[in-house]
């Protein structure tokens, strides 16, 4: 009886050691490049920040992300006095239906609904996802682009008449470390 015990013990310890060593299923980076490009004055613009944080969960398939609209810069002197004034964050959520980080895999090309939100108001709005599997990296390391376009309007937010009110929105994200908690 005590052997039986002893080995359910040890085979519990080294499923969970096991699993937790060789299964990554969390994976965030923190310094994901983001523009966003728009039109001021009959100019077009284009916001930069390196701080985009972005977590991968494979098991559910899900994407979720943060930004300080504080951390861009965009050259333009009335543009960056507007988000620099206090930290407001953007909060990015989808799903993505295939499992890209597990193998080597040909590029994904898709179409994914995404929520944003910010100004306490959530939108969905199409959003095109490129998943390339990277070379010369260390294995299951992916680079996610995405590109989709939001309508300042509706967040309730007043925009400047000098603004045009829709912008287009690009990241890229490396997916390569593992969250941990």
């Amino acid at each position: 009886m005590k052997q039986t015990v002893k080995l359910i013990l040890i085979t519990t310890i080294l499923s969970i050691v096991c699993d937790n060593g060789y299964s990554q299923k969390s994976y965030r980076t923190t310094n994901g490049h983001v523009l966003i490009n728009g039109v001021y004055e009959d100019s077009v613009f284009t916001a930069k920040s390196h701080k985009l944080i972005l977590e991968y969960d494979a098991g559910n398939k899900t994407i979720n992300g943060n930004l300080n609209l504080q951390t861009f810069s965009s050259d333009v002197l009335y543009i960056d006095s507007i988000i620099s004034q206090k930290p407001i964050y953007i909060n990015i959520a989808g799903s993505i239906p295939v499992d890209f980080i597990s193998w080597n895999h040909s590029d994904y090309n898709l179409d994914i609904p995404l929520e944003i939100k910010f100004n306490k108001i959530v939108i969905v709005v199409p959003a095109e996802i490129k998943l390339s599997h990277a070379e010369n990296l260390p294995p299951h390391t992916c680079i996610m682009s995405v590109n989709f376009n939001v309508k300042l309007s509706d967040f309730m937010i007043n925009i400047p008449k000098q603004l045009n009110e829709t912008i287009n929105v690009q990241f890229l994200q490396l997916i390569l470390r593992q969250k941990y908690k």
